[in-house]
């Protein structure tokens, strides 16, 4: 093999091994820092829906406390549970000024008045019976009981009794406090007091509000309470509503609420009844309660939820935060199926990229290869042609064929050493093209 023909083999060789290296290489590059890539991607997204659940967990948050603040504020109960108190009261005080008209009138006496309104009020029962109307009076230092429905043991005693202490914070007597109000032109009296259950069992100590009228005429006063445990459980079933109606990203994104015994409250728009149990066991469950028994106030994770039987399990990111007045936690979570398809859709760029590389690598191989082939074929020819000059001249080719059976260096020796006979060919070769020349 001749060495122009060794060189144009050799030198495709060497650009095949470039390519090679440098399509190699170049994937390589692309495909780490694609990589790369993905995961600074994959935790911005990351960050974002994070970011966005604590911004809707902030609101769910802030219209809890808003309506618990609410609820359990004595003016929103005055106005909302103790209307009913406040209306019973003022018909009682306006059947007694038409007792007073009676008496004024001389058509009933002082005390057949006052018994029949004893009689009454004392049968008198509201919001489904499980409220009353007491009677007192209005002496001082300490008043006595005319009529108590309930604890009628209380009746003609003198309410000094420590047991009393349990109005305004505790400290102050229930009915001597009624009093002062009763004076005051009456008004609401937030205290502590017994409450019987249906079963007959006494609950001590539930929270109450009454609202307190006096009767100057008789020395008498009026009141009628509520107990406003009701009232914070009809609160708590209001927080549970409004928030399970809470939505955000178009409707995809729901709250869920949480005690601190797994038990769940509201999920996804729908209040959970306390005996179930079907959601449970589920793992954001487990997880947002191991959150909060660490000590932390919030936080977030990831978890997997089942949303169709089609589709399996998804991956959610999940954000947390606890209410302590309640012992609630409020959550939230966002399906990262947005994050996958936007990392399958960078991936499939950056296939579609390595691919394009290949084919220009390829197209380059191919265009080095037929420009090579086209070389080679040209030096062919021009070998050719100088063998067929050299045979008319008289030329030995044997020193030709020795050339291709030695080796680069004995060619190169050899043509040092007929230097001399390489010029007469030479100009033997330029005289032979004189005389084609002129024919």
């Amino acid at each position: 093999m001749k060495p122009e023909s060794k060189l144009i083999i050799l030198s495709v060789i060497i650009l095949f091994i470039s390519l090679i290296i440098s399509t190699g290489t170049s994937w390589f590059l692309l495909f780490k820092s694609e990589k790369v890539k993905s995961e600074v991607l994959r935790n911005e997204e990351i960050n974002k829906i994070r970011s966005n659940l604590k911004n809707c967990i902030d609101i769910g948050l802030g219209v809890i406390q808003n309506l618990y603040s609410e609820s359990t504020t004595l003016a929103y109960q005055e106005n909302v549970y103790g209307r009913s108190a406040k209306c019973m009261v003022m018909m009682v005080k306006q059947l007694i000024m038409s007792k007073i008209r009676l008496i004024s009138e001389k058509k009933i006496t002082l005390k057949e008045a006052q018994k029949q309104i004893i009689e009454e009020t004392r049968h008198l029962r509201f919001n489904k019976g499980s409220d009353y109307i007491w009677i007192q009076t209005d002496k001082t230092p300490f008043p006595e009981m005319i009529m108590h429905p309930v604890n009628q043991e209380l009746e003609g005693k003198t309410l000094d009794s420590p047991a009393f202490d349990c109005a305004r914070n505790r400290a102050e007597n229930l009915f001597v406090a009624a009093v002062h109000i009763a004076s005051s032109n009456g008004g609401f009296l937030d205290y502590l007091w017994e409450r019987k259950s249906g079963r007959g069992v006494r609950i001590p100590n539930v929270p109450k509000i009454s609202y307190i009228e006096g009767i100057k005429e008789w020395g008498w006063v009026i009141g009628a309470g509520v107990f406003i445990d009701e009232a914070v459980n009809d609160g708590i079933n209001r927080i549970k509503s409004c928030v399970g109606n809470l939505i955000f990203e178009n409707g995809a994104g729901h709250f869920w609420i949480q005690d601190m015994k797994g038990r769940l409250l509201c999920y996804q728009g729908e209040e959970v009844a306390s005996d179930s149990e079907n959601l449970a066991t589920q793992d954001f469950i487990k997880k947002s309660h191991e959150i909060i028994q660490k000590g932390k106030k919030e936080g977030s994770f990831v978890f997997q939820r089942t949303e169709s039987s089609k589709t399996g399990p998804k991956n959610h990111l999940a954000y947390i935060k606890y209410f302590e007045p309640l012992g609630w936690i409020l959550g939230s979570s966002a399906n990262m199926a947005s994050i996958d398809e936007t990392i399958t859709s960078e991936n499939e760029k950056m296939q579609q990229l390595v691919f394009h590389i290949i084919c220009i690598s390829l197209t380059i191989f191919l265009s080095a290869t037929i420009m090579t082939l086209r070389l080679k074929n040209y030096f062919s020819s021009t070998d050719k042609q100088s063998s067929d000059f050299t045979d008319d001249l008289g030329i030995d080719s044997t020193s030709s064929e020795k050339t291709d059976e030695t080796s680069i260096h004995d060619s190169i020796k050899l043509l040092n050493e007929n230097t001399n006979r390489q010029t007469e060919v030479l100009n033997d070769l330029k005289n032979y093209i004189r005389e084609i020349s002129k024919k």
